[in-house]
């Protein structure tokens, strides 16, 4: 029934909606990113106060994304990269959920040189560390 929900999911009907992922309670406030019937984010409020990112995976490949993902954010922490601290892993009626702390981003701020610079600077951190980003963008 969740997945089916989630693979009806779109920017232009979107409305906010309450998820139960034990013990929280999720309300998903915005959805940021979708790939339809495959996964989608979230921006979310845990437990009427924190804000923070929900990853939920939904396609039929959905475990093995969920894996990638947590291994890719180990490997981050094992480099000493900073990243969002992982709150939550869940599986739920053939659903995946990742819940990571919200950090804000000024994305007006995003093009002047002063932030170039610093994210060629965090991707260099991640070459030196045999790591690569093959998603780069601004959003991520």
């Amino acid at each position: 029934m969740l997945k089916n929900f989630l693979q009806q999911l779109n920017f232009k009907q979107f409305t906010p909606f309450q998820l139960n992922l034990h013990p929280h309670s999720i309300e998903c406030l915005e959805l940021l990113r979708l790939v339809p019937n495959k996964r989608a984010v979230f921006k979310s409020c845990l437990n009427d106060q924190t804000e923070v990112i929900l990853k939920v995976f939904f396609s039929k490949n959905a475990n093995r994304h969920f894996k990638t993902e947590i291994k890719n954010y180990e490997l981050l922490q094992e480099k000493k990269i900073p990243t969002p601290t992982l709150i939550l892993k869940q599986q739920q009626d053939d659903c995946y959920f990742l819940l990571f702390q919200f950090i804000p981003a000024e994305k007006e701020k995003l093009h002047d040189f002063q932030s170039i610079k610093m994210i060629a600077q965090q991707i260099i951190q991640l070459y030196k560390n045999e790591l690569i980003h093959t998603d780069c963008h601004l959003n991520n």
